[in-house]
């Protein structure tokens, strides 16, 4: 009996361990960073976020910033009012909390990217 409830105590953390460990970091351009001249809906497109993901910004906080958008301020390319939802200091996360169209523009240079 000891036996048969240590291999369903098993069972349960080894069916838990890849669900915790599926997240995935993305590096927002690769090596290039978020940065003009790149082409970030290619760079996006064979890519499947999920909710749990994390979209990482590398760029040069002088010349870029990344603001968290929803899905319309994307398509119109809207800058939101809420300074909360700006990031600039050159290596910025955005953990991807909720399903749906969900984007980041950087104002500064109009590149944008819809994850």
């Amino acid at each position: 009996m000891a036996i048969h409830h240590s291999l369903v105590i098993f069972a349960i953390v080894a069916l838990m361990v890849p669900a915790i460990s599926l997240a995935t970091d993305f590096v927002v351009g690769d090596d290039y960073g978020w940065t003009l001249g790149i082409n970030y809906e290619e760079w996006a497109k064979d890519k499947q976020f999920f909710v749990g993901d994390t979209l990482v910004f590398t760029y040069n906080a002088t010349f870029h910033n990344v603001y968290k958008v929803n899905g319309d301020d994307f398509r119109s390319c809207t800058v939101p009012s809420n300074n909360s939802l700006v990031f600039f200091t050159g290596h910025d996360t955005i953990k991807l909390a909720t399903t749906g169209m969900n984007g980041t523009f950087a104002a500064s240079s109009a590149i944008a990217i819809l994850g």
